[in-house]
């Protein structure tokens, strides 16, 4: 979201946890109704496994990987 705040960029966020996905689109959600976010398409997420994504667009990457075994590593790295 800060990126998307705060720089040019079109941030995309990609989250398993239907959880953690549901709580980022009611940040979105209030982002857009206190008129934070103007340009919605800044803002996106979506709910895959990031190893089936397709970031061949992307540019800038950022994961919380503190979690993630070395054989997912092995195919971010990839």
């Amino acid at each position: 979201m800060q990126i998307a705040l705060s720089t040019p960029a079109t941030a995309i966020g990609v989250e398993l946890s239907e959880t953690r996905f549901n709580c980022s689109m009611k940040a979105r959600a209030e982002l857009i109704r206190r008129k934070i976010l103007l340009d919605t398409s800044k803002l996106q997420f979506r709910r895959e496994n990031i190893v089936d994504t397709n970031i061949s667009n992307g540019t800038v990457f950022f994961l919380c990987s503190t979690c993630f075994s070395d054989e997912l590593m092995q195919k971010l790295n990839g």
